[in-house]
């Protein structure tokens, strides 16, 4: 009955842990798309400042894989909208983002468009941690009290059932 309610306790614990570290982790993709904004204010290429944010993500995951291909279409001289069309839909926010690379290349602000979206990929992260930040101690005080209900129940129920029965 004890091994019940601690084996109840670390698996709590665990996913709760997990959760928070997913919650509360870098978004690779916002570092991505501020690094791209960032080289092409400073006179980088966008197909090369496209193509180092892969450095950024990694080449082996899947938005690595999204922004090397949009560099590569890039490079070939393809726009803006047409080189993340079919992989802004991917990435989380795929509409929103989709429609920043369509009014960029409408009003000419590609120099702006990646900062841009960096900022609505952050506001969005600090929204999430807001919400993980208010829920976490009503989550932890939950899983407390199974976890002592579990306990009392198993325990302190049984040695009081068990004593009235040498009476």
């Amino acid at each position: 009955s004890l091994i019940l309610s601690f084996s109840f306790l670390l698996l709590f614990c665990l996913i709760a842990f997990a959760v928070l570290k997913k919650t509360l982790g870098t978004n690779k993709l916002y570092e991505a798309f501020l690094a791209t904004g960032f080289l092409v204010k400073a006179g980088e290429s966008l197909a090369n400042a496209v193509s180092n944010a892969v450095n950024i993500l990694g080449y082996d995951t899947k938005e690595g894989q999204l922004f090397a291909d949009a560099g590569e279409k890039l490079s070939y001289g393809i726009s803006v909208k047409n080189a993340f069309s079919l992989n802004a839909k991917e990435m989380g926010r795929g509409v929103e983002i989709e429609e920043a690379f369509f009014y960029a290349e409408n009003s000419g602000g590609e120099n702006e468009l990646f900062d841009k979206i960096a900022l609505c990929l952050n506001a969005r992260d600090e929204k999430r941690r807001t919400i993980c930040f208010k829920l976490i101690e009503p989550f932890f005080l939950t899983g407390t009290g199974i976890f002592l209900l579990v306990f009392l129940m198993n325990s302190v129920l049984t040695l009081l059932t068990d004593s009235s029965l040498f009476i």
